[in-house]
């Protein structure tokens, strides 16, 4: 976090603040609120995988977190997936690199003009009325009958080998 100050970022650090174990969630969302009303353009997180504190950012319909792991992927994530959060995997990245992936990230302009078409169509699909919201490809709001999940987790199994 030094280096972003020392860059002259504007940066408001919600924690956590211990090595402890935490629910990520409760990290994610402040922060998932404060980007998408724009009080920042972008958030940057760091969990073990990157993963779980992504997902949970990803709830909310404007936020388009990725996981970081390498330079290449920050890039992308700006340029061709316009993401306004950095999930970076804490476990898994020196110091150095996160800043290194950090620094493309902040410093990665949205390039792909088409995709800003297809983002938006996909936000206009996102479920008013669930919560979280729920991707309607149909238009249709609905949920999953619990025989029906443990259908989907068969399937998903055998797929995968599991």
């Amino acid at each position: 976090m030094s280096w972003l100050i020392t860059s002259r970022y504007e940066v408001r650090d919600i924690g956590c603040f211990s090595e402890d174990s935490v629910d990520y969630p409760d990290y994610a969302h402040p922060l998932a609120v404060a980007v998408e009303n724009g009080e920042y353009d972008y958030g940057i997180t760091i969990c073990g995988s990157g993963n779980g504190i992504s997902m949970a950012c990803n709830k909310h319909a404007s936020i388009r977190s990725a996981v970081c792991w390498n330079n290449e992927i920050s890039r992308l994530a700006r340029s061709h997936n316009d993401a306004n959060i950095c999930a970076l995997p804490g476990r898994f990245l020196t110091e150095a690199e996160a800043i290194q992936i950090v620094k493309v990230f902040l410093t990665t302009s949205f390039e792909v003009a088409g995709i800003r078409d297809a983002l938006t169509r996909f936000q206009s699909k996102l479920c008013k009325c669930c919560q979280p919201p729920v991707n309607m490809a149909s238009g249709q709001c609905y949920t999953l009958a619990p025989n029906q999940i443990q259908r989907l987790m068969l399937v998903l199994r055998r797929y995968l080998r599991i």
